[in-house]
């Protein structure tokens, strides 16, 4: 999977560093997972105003990544399973945010973490991205797989009032893969260079 450095070089790059950008059959920058039922009214506040506020107001509207959040981006009828299915599947990371002290409430809930931890753990496809809000020491409460990625990758921790340039935000981006809207632009710009190379190509006459 390319990261940032793959971006940065591609001026100076082989053609298979252009293909991993744009044709890596990703649709997300980032699945979010995060606890929507069973929570306490200042837990739930807490969740939501990072989820749905600080999260894509810097991720998206801020460095143009492109996330999928539950609630807020499902359509209504659809297979919750298939759907949570496909869209971890479109997705180049997961970002988990940790609930304290809480196990996940609903099946759904607890069935995109199982997908999640199914593709980042045995098809070693997807990156997660891990985050929480206080500075916890038990993660008994947290199922195997992410009490693994727990050891191997220390959680990021969110304080409320982080401006773009913090360093919480720093080291989230540098976790994150190259954006969409990037990806675009060296396709774009692929493109570009295709279409000169075809106008310079020298025209061959038969001698008779």
């Amino acid at each position: 999977m390319a990261d940032k450095s793959d971006f940065s070089q591609t001026e100076q790059t082989s053609p298979a560093v252009y293909n991993t950008l744009v044709t890596d059959g990703k649709v997300y920058d980032a699945y979010v997972i995060y606890q929507r039922n069973n929570l306490d009214e200042a837990t739930e506040k807490t969740i939501s105003d990072f989820v749905h506020g600080a999260l894509p107001t810097v991720l998206e509207k801020y460095y143009n990544y492109k996330l999928y959040i539950p609630a807020r981006d499902d359509l209504p009828g659809e297979d919750c399973m298939k759907l949570i299915e496909t869209k971890i599947r479109l997705s180049r990371r997961l970002i988990y945010v940790i609930t304290p002290g809480h196990e996940h409430g609903s099946c759904t809930e607890g069935y995109d973490v199982q997908v999640g931890l199914h593709q980042a753990l045995v098809k070693g496809d997807t990156g997660v991205i891990l985050i929480q809000f206080e500075d916890m020491k038990n993660y008994t409460h947290l199922p195997l797989g992410l009490q693994h990625l727990l050891k191997k990758s220390p959680p990021l921790l969110w304080r409320e009032g982080g401006k773009p340039g913090s360093r919480f935000w720093k080291l989230l981006r540098y976790r994150m893969p190259v954006s969409s809207c990037q990806r675009d632009h060296v396709k774009k710009k692929s493109a570009g260079l295709s279409y000169k190379n075809e106008k310079r190509a020298p025209v061959m006459y038969a001698i008779i």
